[in-house]
């Protein structure tokens, strides 16, 4: 609970501060996706403990439903943090995935155009696009 509203105040603070700070230099905000890039990546460096690099795929998940949620698609966005929660294999996300995963948003709207052997995503996007494929199978 105190976790939950660290983090919606964290990400509230955020966005104000990034949102001000881009009026200020251009007088103008940036365009919807680099300022929604600069956002998630000020977001994942302002929530890392320490000196770590990487956060918690808990974290991860209750950042990107308020930091993404009307910004990507609905399903992609349940469905990433549904695949990211079941994962055993990962407990941190790094920020390289992180912002990976907002670019492949944007790159790949369809995964049926999607190709492993002709891209450079991280690994933890080739796995969702996997996860992905054998969810379609299942219906």
């Amino acid at each position: 609970m105190i976790v939950t509203i660290i983090v919606i105040v964290t990400v509230t603070v955020t966005v104000t501060f990034i949102t001000m700070y881009a009026k200020k230099k251009n007088n103008m905000p940036p365009p919807p996706s680099t300022h929604t890039h600069n956002t998630t990546q000020f977001c994942f460096q302002f929530n890392r403990q320490g000196t770590h690099r990487t956060l918690d795929k808990e974290m991860v998940v209750a950042l990107l439903q308020m930091v993404l949620k009307g910004r990507i698609a609905d399903e992609r966005l349940d469905t990433f943090c549904t695949f990211t929660e079941s994962q055993t294999s990962y407990t941190r996300i790094t920020l390289d995935q992180w912002c990976s995963f907002l670019d492949f948003c944007y790159e790949c709207e369809d995964l049926s155009t999607y190709d492993e052997s002709m891209s450079a995503w991280p690994v933890l996007i080739d796995e969702y696009v996997d996860y992905m494929e054998e969810q379609q199978k299942k219906k």
